[in-house]
C-alpha cells in the first residue's frame, strides 16, 4: 500500500503540475509576464508550503548551516522555471514537456564532476541515446527548428543544478526548508522583477488563474514530496512521464494543437533512455551495501 500511495501521490503532482503549465501558456499568450506569474507561483503557494513546514516541526526546521546553497538552488531553480514558462510561449506543451523529459540525462551527466559519483558506460550510452532523441524533436538544420526549444533545454540545465544542489542540502536540511526558501525567494525576486510591467487582470478569471497556479504549484510540489516519502525513488520517478498524456490532452483541448510523429518518435527514445538509467540506478543502490 505504500508503494501504491506512493504511485498516486507522484501521478497527483504531476497532473497538478501539468495543469499549471496549461494556466500559465494561457496567461501569457493572454498578455502576462513570466515575472508576475513567477510572483502569484510564489506567493499563493506559501499557504500549502507552510502547511509542509509545521507537518516537518515548524519554525526551527527552516534553520540553515548552508544559506548560500540554498540561495544558488533558489536562484537556478527560479531559473528554470522562468524559462520554462517563456519557452511556453511559442511552442507546444506537449512538445516543450518531452524536451523537459532530457533532465535526468543532464543530471547524471553533471553529477560526475559536480558531486564525484561514478556512471557506468551503460548510463554513459543511456545518456548519448537520450539526447538523441532531443536531436530527432529538435530536428535542427532542417527548416522546423523551434528557436523556444532552447529555452526549454536551459530550463532543463538549471533544473538539473538545482537538483544537484537538493541532493547536497536534502543531507543537512529539511523538504520543507529546501521548498519554502524557494517560494520565499521566487516571490520576492519576481515581485521586484515585475514592478513596471505587472497588470491588473481584467476578468474575474484571469485573477482566479493567477490565484491557481500557486495553488496549484504549491500542492503539487507536496504530493510529490509524499510521493518521495513513501515510496523509492525507482518506484514513483518513471511516473513522471505521465506528463505527456496531460499535455497532449490540454494542448488539443485548449489551442487544438497536436504533435507530429517525429516528437512522438523522440519522446520514445527519451522515454526508454530515462527509464534504463533509472533502472541501472536502482540496481546500483540495491548492490551499495548499508552501513
Amino acid at each position: 500500500m505504500t508503494a501504491l500511495g506512493g504511485i498516486l501521490a507522484m501521478v497527483a503532482s504531476i497532473a497538478l503540475f501539468a495543469t499549471m503549465d496549461t494556466i500559465v501558456k494561457w496567461l501569457i499568450g493572454n498578455g502576462f509576464s513570466v515575472w508576475q506569474i513567477g510572483f502569484c507561483r510564489g506567493a499563493f503557494s506559501l499557504p500549502a508550503v507552510w502547511w509542509l513546514v509545521v507537518r516537518a516541526g515548524g519554525l526551527h526546521t527552516l534553520k540553515t548551516r548552508r544559506p548560500g546553497l540554498h540561495l544558488w538552488r533558489c536562484l537556478v531553480g527560479m531559473g528554470a522555471m522562468l524559462l520554462f514558462f517563456q519557452a511556453l510561449a511559442g511552442m507546444p506543451l506537449a512538445d516543450a514537456v518531452a524536451l523537459g523529459f532530457s533532465q535526468p540525462f543532464v543530471v547524471t551527466a553533471l553529477s560526475v564532476p559536480f558531486l564525484g559519483e561514478r556512471v557506468g558506460r551503460h548510463r554513459w550510452a543511456a545518456i548519448v541515446v537520450g539526447f538523441l532523441g532531443v536531436l530527432v524533436i529538435l530536428r535542427p538544420g532542417v527548416g522546423v527548428f523551434n528557436p523556444s526549444a532552447l529555452l526549454v533545454l536551459g530550463s532543463v540545465l538549471c533544473s538539473a543544478f538545482a537538483i544537484l544542489a537538493i541532493r547536497v542540502l536534502s543531507r543537512t536540511e529539511s523538504n520543507a526548508a529546501i521548498v519554502l526558501w524557494f517560494s520565499i525567494t521566487c516571490t520576492g525576486v519576481c515581485g521586484i522583477a515585475m514592478i513596471g510591467t505587472a497588470r491588473w487582470p481584467e476578468t474575474a478569471l484571469q485573477a482566479a488563474l493567477l490565484v491557481a497556479i500557486g495553488i496549484l504549484g504549491g500542492f503539487g510540489q507536496f504530493f510529490m514530496t509524499v510521493a518521495y516519502r513513501l515510496a523509492p525513488i525507482a518506484t514513483v520517478a518513471p511516473f513522471q512521464y505521465v506528463a505527456l498524456p496531460f499535455a497532449i490532452f490540454y494542448g488539443w483541448l485548449i489551442w487544438s494543437s497536436w504533435p507530429d510523429v517525429w516528437v512522438g518518435v523522440g519522446t520514445v527514445i527519451i522515454v526508454a533512455s530515462g527509464l534504463y538509467i533509472l533502472a541501472r540506478e536502482a540496481r546500483r543502490t540495491q548492490r551499495t551495501p548499508s552501513h
